[in-house]
């Protein structure tokens, strides 16, 4: 209990970002262990390893907008909590990739957050102050991690609960269960055991999950629709909306992308490339893949790799991301057959990218291998395919 008093304790110099201690725990020590209990990694955040090469990096002047080993740290760990939930399923490959993007943006904003208040810590205070804003941020991640596994849960079962017609006929509503926090929060208890119809629009805005490290539930049921229903939107700040439809866990509410300035988002989007360029060179480049229709395999080169991340895209984060799960892409991606335009053959996959057709490019090589080229939204690239 001593050393989480330490991590809790709120100097004056910590008091604009320490809004987020009564956004996820409402300002109690209590809910910051109960937190923790609940996700002893979180203590993985504070490596040593991590902490003394971050330290290390301000000592000898090394400076950046975003550090890329908080990022990582970030980042990483909040994309685990999202695969514990999605765990293989082609139905879910598309608001998986939303979820995934999205907390790396997160993470991303975070690791910018925490970056500044590292750089703006007086040389002979680097070892005291940093490692107390390393603890701060690190125990802040035990309640986004845990908000975002059960955020990352709600969508899957919003998708489970509305996606199968007989079900939807023989239950047609859903019932909001009583949380199973030993100290539940008040804000969600008006809803406990009432039940309202699936397509009712109180679920656009209101989920278990919608209150940091909420710990409500819900259920399919034929039990009909309880009278004086509730309305209204109660949710956390940063939390808004159903995942499932938004296809987001964190909004740009939350404190770290509502803090920061407009130009940050140009960071974030060089970070984010940076990091999924280096990790798609560390595992999939050289490997290749085969479609389920194509009987020919598919080399990820690094300049397929680089020519994809760089490709403009209206979802540009999202598809970025997919190069994380491009092989299992491409194997089970419809084959739309062949084009020839200004001398170049090439083999057209269709994926989606929220709800929306997207067509990933695979070429040809002058010794007529095939390796991933490109994606793009538009249906053009069909004209003149050949099956």
């Amino acid at each position: 209990m001593g050393q989480d008093s330490e991590f809790f304790r709120v100097s004056p110099r910590d008091e604009g970002l320490n809004i987020l201690d009564a956004l996820y725990f409402n300002g109690k020590l209590s809910e910051v262990v109960k937190a923790l209990a609940t996700f002893p990694t979180a203590y993985n955040l504070s490596k040593k390893e991590l902490y003394e090469k971050v330290l290390e990096d301000l000592k000898n002047g090394i400076a950046a907008d975003i550090n890329g080993d908080l990022f990582e740290a970030y980042g990483n760990n909040l994309r685990r909590a999202i695969d514990g939930v999605f765990k293989g399923g082609d139905e879910y490959s598309d608001i998986t990739l939303q979820l995934q993007a999205n907390v790396s943006r997160f993470a991303a904003y975070k690791a910018y957050q925490a970056t500044k208040e590292l750089n703006g810590i007086e040389a002979d205070e680097i070892d005291s102050r940093g490692k107390a804003i390393l603890n701060k941020y690190n125990r802040w991640q035990a309640a986004e991690y845990n908000t975002a596994m059960s955020r990352a849960r709600t969508a899957r079962q919003y998708h489970d609960f509305t996606s199968d017609p007989i079900s939807n006929e023989l239950y047609p509503n859903l019932k909001w269960l009583p949380s199973r926090s030993a100290t539940p929060r008040e804000a969600h208890m008006l809803f406990w055991n009432r039940v309202w119809a699936k397509n009712d629009p109180f679920w656009n805005e209101n989920t278990p999950g919608s209150l940091w490290n909420c710990k409500c539930d819900w259920e399919e049921t034929d039990e009909p629709v309880t009278n004086g229903n509730p309305g209204g939107n109660v949710s956390a700040r940063g939390l808004e909306g159903n995942p499932a439809k938004t296809g987001e866990i964190f909004t740009d509410e939350c404190p770290y992308v509502k803090n920061s300035d407009r130009e940050v988002e140009h960071q974030v989007l060089k970070t984010l490339w940076k990091s999924n360029f280096n990790w798609a060179l560390e595992n999939v480049r050289g490997k290749a893949v085969k479609n389920k229709s194509v009987d020919e395999e598919i080399t990820l080169s690094r300049r397929g790799i680089k020519e994809f991340l760089n490709q403009n895209h209206d979802e540009y984060i999202i598809k970025n991301e997919m190069i994380r799960s491009i092989r299992d892409i491409l194997e089970n991606a419809e084959y739309m057959g062949e084009t020839h335009y200004a001398g170049k053959v090439s083999k057209i996959f269709k994926t989606q990218i929220k709800g929306k057709d997207n067509f990933i490019i695979v070429n040809r090589d002058i010794d007529n291998n095939l390796f991933l080229h490109s994606i793009t939204e538009s249906e053009k690239v069909l004209t003149g395919i050949n099956k």
